[in-house]
């Protein structure tokens, strides 16, 4: 367990703070970065996903199974 309070880790956070410098990238990394990913490839979407197309497969059984006990029990 440590012995600090956290008073010490207020002031220890506020000294860190005040010591560093803020951070930025390099204007040649923003600009390499940008090209990059404007020559990236984009993927065309997927028109129908298989798992919505199972779904479709199940939903159009479970009707056809209720369509074909209702004519059942009609008929019997």
């Amino acid at each position: 367990m440590s012995k600090l309070t956290a008073d010490d880790m207020t002031w220890l956070e506020d000294r860190l703070s005040t010591l560093s410098e803020p951070v930025s990238p390099r204007p040649e990394f923003i600009s390499r970065a940008r090209d990059e990913l404007m020559q990236l490839s984009v993927a065309p979407p997927r028109r129908i996903r298989s798992s919505v197309l199972v779904g479709v497969i199940f939903s159009a059984t479970a009707l056809i199974a209720a369509i074909l006990l209702l004519v059942r029990k009609r008929n019997a």
